[in-house]
């Protein structure tokens, strides 16, 4: 996509106490601000009911691509089907009207009339492969792969070659059990399709998930055309055999700036880390099921600033937590029930297919859907304290598939901040499941590179003119606070995952602390030319448009709006005082500083606001401050939590640390911050 205008992190917080002209830091573990909001009880609706277009029906048995086919701003999607006539093969279908309200029509016959001429069921991809600026389609079954380039505007961005639209480029087999019939040396029986750059040159490669065959590269030819180049996977360090296998995702799960590959493998390698365009094995994390393919998504969901992964199927249905350097430990401890079954009180289900990840609730953790072979699916919404171990509950939120789902994607289709959710259904009706949060605790991030030559015309330019851009596929961004604690945890721009599908390229996160609070954007590029570059933009969303931002490789790192905090906050605490909590405060300085609200917890996680106390405004030297609970007192029987927001004058805001009162009536007990011991104490 273009624009459209719209250090391993720490989970610890440090902050400044000043006493007596002696500086003293003390690193304490702390809360994230908005373990404050409840599971939100925003409830899905099916609006492909009413936008009969995307409720694409028959026979599917992977997934889609989302993905703007005609630069207009709005994301269209191609739908991949297992129907064998013209009627009922790959659907191209275009978004137009409202970007809030989008309806979508099926211009397979204008955009793509080859799609229509044969079965390719099984993954898609759009992405800027001979980066011109516009958005090609890729799709594949086990024995056909083909490439479709976009034309650009000056053939209105229809794909192909010729009044056919035909593919340009092709990969077939006459069988996929023998290879001397085959395009690809050595065999082909491909499942999963992905794109990223291996070798770092700038241009996207296709990976192709090979089946009995391992698993297979063609480079890009780095010429603007399709024309892609086999690599011997040996001299890559790549397998050519395996028992059988299905989908996969690409992505760094090291952080190191080569994006890696897992391919879902039965009786072998699963994981290949990528060293600057080859590959050292992995680990073997599970087998797959011929007979019911699954699939894999990585997210952060722990929220620790590293790739998980989530695999289905094989008896081992469960996330996968990284436990550094691209590794993986499986969140059953090796026994039992993985998550989020476990902490969500359920066996894991069998027979199920996609998966996909997203924030469906804003509260800056990732949750979980999982596509099952039949009922409602399964939706866990992510409850993992900061630190703690995972959590979660199942609640669809009004998702009821009742059906036999395959590919899964979460994608904003109507530009309001909250993730809808659009799900291939076999023998039966495609569904898209839209969001009702719209509580505005969103961020939305483009991520792009430089191409660096002139579109024809229209809105492939950024701002500035004469350069073009690509969707950075690969890249990591994380968003954290000024201290560099992370807030929500690290994203990718992705390619496929899940089950044969491709998610929008446009980054989403869920905001805790809200939208007026002050966040740093961490956007880490794929290395590229033995050059890894990495930007660092703070920004307070609400004040962007959209609450969207564009980050290219050539912008420079800005940090200003977290160099403007409005409030030095000396020191925090609370205790006893008769049947009152009275809670104290003192500043060190402030700037343009219009007051700090008072919030009360009963459990760290969910917090309810007592009141307000105007601010000095603008001060140097200690300032000290009150406030009474005198409500305290009725809830003697329990620990109480306290914190304070800092708001500034243009509403901007930042959190205090938490602290904690014990249940002690009548002494003098002085609170702690959360949780208690407090631990690294430097001087």
């Amino acid at each position: 996509m273009r624009p459209q205008g719209r250090p391993q992190p720490t989970l610890l917080y440090r902050f400044s106490l000043i006493a007596g002209g002696i500086g003293l830091i003390a690193t304490f573990f702390f809360l994230n601000p908005l373990e404050k909001q409840q599971v939100n009880t925003g409830i899905f609706s099916n609006v492909a009911i009413i936008e009969k277009a995307l409720a694409v029906p028959g026979k599917k048995q992977g997934g889609f691509a989302w993905g703007d086919l005609n630069n207009d701003g709005l994301l269209d999607v191609v739908v991949n089907t297992q129907e064998n006539k013209s009627s009922g093969r790959t659907r191209v279908l275009i978004a137009q009207g409202d970007p809030n309200n989008p309806t979508y029509q099926d211009k397979t016959s204008t955009y793509c009339k080859a799609c229509k001429d044969r079965e390719v069921s099984r993954s898609a991809l759009m992405a800027d492969i001979n980066n011109d600026g516009y958005t090609d389609f890729i799709r594949n079954t086990h024995d056909r792969l083909e490439v479709y380039l976009n034309r650009g505007p000056a053939d209105a961005y229809v794909l192909g070659i010729g009044n056919g639209n035909d593919p340009n480029f092709t990969l077939l087999t006459s069988s996929a059990s023998n290879p001397s019939g085959s395009d690809i040396p050595g065999g082909m029986n491909t499942e999963g399709l992905f794109l990223m750059d291996y070798n770092n040159d700038g241009w996207l490669d296709m990976v192709l998930e090979n089946h009995n065959w391992g698993i297979d590269i063609y480079a890009n030819p780095a010429d603007g055309s399709a024309n892609f180049t086999f690599v011997d996977p040996v001299s890559i360090g790549l397998p050519t055999t395996a028992t059988d296998g299905d989908y996969g995702v690409c992505a760094d799960l090291d952080d190191d700036g080569d994006v890696d590959i897992v391919a879902r493998k039965d009786g072998g390698i699963d994981i290949y880390l990528n060293q600057g365009g080859t590959f050292t094995p992995g680990q073997d994390l599970a087998d797959t099921q011929n007979g019911n393919k699954g699939g894999v998504v990585v997210a952060d969901f722990d929220n620790d600033g590293d790739m998980d992964l989530y695999w289905t199927d094989a008896g081992t249905n469960q996330i996968w937590i990284n436990t550094g350097n691209g590794q993986f430990a499986p969140s059953n401890g090796g026994a039992g029930t993985g998550e989020p079954w476990n902490s969500a009180g359920m066996a894991a289900a069998t027979n199920t297919d996609g998966c996909a990840a997203a924030d469906i609730n804003n509260d800056g953790k990732v949750d979980l859907f999982v596509s099952a072979a039949s009922g409602d699916s399964y939706l866990f919404i992510n409850q993992t304290p900061n630190g703690g171990s995972l959590s979660f509950v199942r609640n669809n939120l009004g998702i009821s598939v009742n059906g036999d789902a395959e590919g899964a994607s979460f994608v904003d289709y109507d530009n309001d901040g909250d993730m809808d959710l659009y799900i291939n259904v076999h023998n039966g009706d495609n569904q898209l499941w839209r969001n009702g949060t719209n509580d505005q605790n969103f961020l939305k991030v483009e991520v792009l590179k430089t191409l660096g030559t002139a579109p024809k015309s229209g809105a492939a330019q950024k701002a500035t003119a004469g350069t073009t851009y690509r969707s950075a596929v690969g890249a990591t961004v994380v968003l954290t606070d000024c201290n560099g604690q992370v807030v929500s945890g690290i994203r990718d721009v992705p390619t496929a995952s899940g089950h044969g599908t491709d998610a929008p390229d446009i980054v989403h996160f869920g905001l805790p602390n809200g939208p007026n609070a002050t966040y740093n954007v961490v956007v880490r590029y794929v290395t590229e030319n033995g050059t890894r570059t990495e930007i660092t933009q703070s920004v307070v969303p609400s004040q962007l448009s959209g609450q969207s931002i564009t980050i290219t490789d050539s912008d420079l790192s800005n940090l200003n709006n977290c160099a403007l905090l409005p409030i030095e906050l000396l020191s925090f605490e609370a205790h006893w005082q008769d049947q009152t909590a009275l809670l104290e405060w003192q500043t060190l300085s402030e700037k343009r500083a219009s007051h700090f609200v008072v919030e009360r917890s009963l459990d760290g996680q969910v917090f309810e606001v007592l009141g307000q106390v105007k601010a000095a405004g603008n001060t140097f030297g200690r300032r000290a401050y009150s406030f009474s609970d005198g409500q305290a007192a009725s809830m003697k029987d329990h620990r109480i939590y306290y914190r304070l927001v800092l708001v500034d004058m243009d509403g901007q805001s930042t959190y205090s640390p938490i602290v904690e009162l014990g249940v002690q009536i009548n002494t003098d007990l002085a609170a702690s911050l959360y949780p208690n011991p407090t631990s690294e104490l430097l001087t």
